[in-house]
């Protein structure tokens, strides 16, 4: 199991790299959602406030982590840039979960909680050197 996380944590930083980010989606008729550069921009109200609470609930952090309050579309905290990485993350290894999971891994049971286990900074693990 080490041994996996330690692969999921190599290839994290590896494809988070060679991940290409979709164009800003422009604001939906009738005062939609601006600015939604990796969820489906016409996801509902519901649909994206039941993500954002997943998100917060995965990595142990509140909204303003990476929201400037009431201007959600703003591009201001890195955290947002990197919370979009780590989405493209997640379906980068859910589509290529026979390459760093166990047979029969369930691609949905792949997300935040996979690494961060409820914290915003994840416990690297390196394996210890053999003498």
């Amino acid at each position: 199991m080490k041994q996996i996380l330690w692969r999921v944590g190599l290839v994290s930083m590896t494809a988070a790299l060679f991940l290409v980010a979709q164009p800003p989606a422009a604001a939906k008729e009738g005062g939609g959602f601006k600015n939604l550069q990796v969820l489906d921009p016409d996801i509902e109200k519901d649909q994206l406030k039941g993500i954002m609470k997943g998100f917060t609930k995965m990595l142990g952090v509140k909204c303003s982590f990476c929201h400037v309050p009431d201007e959600y579309e703003l591009d201001d905290k890195d955290n947002k840039k990197k919370a979009r990485e780590m989405i493209r993350l997640v379906v980068y290894l859910r589509q290529n979960v026979d390459t760093y999971f166990p047979p029969d891994t369930d691609p949905n049971k792949i997300g935040c909680w996979t690494c961060h286990r409820g914290s915003a900074e994840i416990e690297v693990f390196v394996p210890e050197e053999e003498d």
